[in-house]
């Protein structure tokens, strides 16, 4: 009887060993993990643009700071944030102190034609090759 206990547990113990030598290849975690970089910053360049097309800029800012997080260098993603904060400044101006604290984060901003006497912000072109 004690040796068919032995049996199953060694067959576990050599499952183990045989599972941890095989997720340990090595230079397989670096690139995995490049990939995934490049997927998420592109992931995050979709939807930037996406946002900035339809005129969420606070949204499109937030997504192309996190392409930065993922690429530093990453130069479409510094020109539509550098838009993208320019284009939701223009869509706050003219409100006052206690109607930008109103608004709720991912609200869209009033459209300049909305407030009397506001200018209206150059015409923007979309980030879409």
């Amino acid at each position: 009887m004690p040796s068919t206990l032995k049996l199953p547990s060694f067959l576990l113990l050599l499952g183990c060993v045989f599972l941890a030598a095989c997720s340990s290849v090595p230079g397989t975690d670096q690139a995995e993990q490049a990939e995934d970089k490049v997927a998420r910053a592109e992931y995050y360049e979709t939807a930037a643009v996406t946002y900035y097309d339809g005129q969420r800029y606070d949204l499109a800012a937030l997504q192309f700071r996190r392409v930065l997080g993922e690429e530093p260098n990453h130069k479409k993603a510094k020109r539509g944030l550098g838009k993208s904060l320019y284009m939701d400044a223009a869509g706050n101006a003219g409100l006052s102190r206690k109607e930008r604290a109103a608004r709720r984060p991912g609200q869209p901003p009033l459209r300049s034609a909305d407030r009397p006497g506001a200018r209206l912000p150059r015409a923007r072109r979309s980030l879409r090759p």
